[in-house]
Parts: structure tokens; sequence; C-alpha cells
């Protein structure tokens, strides 16, 4: 699963165009609403692998969440594809409030030094 910016705009078929869907497949696209906000979703494939493509608009940008899986497992986990994508919503006041920002510092290495967390 992957959660990403797609594209900027309000409407989640024209940010799938955005993001690459050519118009083969903006034909397949089923729209929908997530969470009250407009979505588009398709199922996809290659030799290789399905994918659960659902594209979300909100205040202002595109986003894509992506299930994807080799073929002959897709079915196992399509159910918790889609139930993935259905829990995105916006945040609520509390939960905003609650979030707290945690950053990294890389340091480099000394020569001769094994890496490991100090």
């Amino acid at each position: 699963m992957a959660l990403q910016l797609a594209a900027d705009g309000n409407d989640p078929l024209a940010g799938a165009r955005e993001d690459g869907l050519d118009e083969k497949e903006a034909s397949q696209v089923t729209r929908t609403t997530i969470a009250g906000l407009p979505a588009a979703q398709l199922i996809a494939q290659d030799r290789e692998v399905r994918m659960h493509l659902t594209w979300i608009a909100y205040q202002g940008h595109v986003y894509r969440v992506t299930g994807i899986s080799a073929r002959r497992a897709f079915e196992t986990y399509r159910e918790a594809f889609a139930r993935t994508a259905a829990s995105f919503r916006p945040l609520r006041r509390d939960e905003r409030e609650r979030m707290t920002e945690v950053r990294l510092r890389p340091r480099p290495a000394r020569a001769g030094r094994a890496s490991r967390p100090s």
C-alpha cells in the first residue's frame, strides 16, 4: 500500500490523467466518494501485478492510494486494499492537535567505526 500526492486540483479523474492514466484506462475508472470526498477507482494490471488504484480529491490536491500485489494473490488482498482506500478522511481537530513532529538527524560515520545507533 502507498499513499502519494498525485496531482493538484479538485477532480480525481483529471488528477488520475495527470498522474499518467491513459484514455483507455480512464474509460474504465469508477467515480465514487470516500468520506464525502470525490474519488475515482480502477483495478489495473500488467503481466506480473494487479493494482487497486484510488484517486481522492482533497483541499486542492489529488492523492493516490495504491494497493499492489502479484496477479495470482490479488484477490487475497483486494478487500484490504479497498478498506485502506476507504479509510482516507480529513483529520479531526483533536487528531491534528495531538500530532508531533519527529526529525531524524543524520550523523556521518567515522572511518573504521561500525554504524550503529548511539
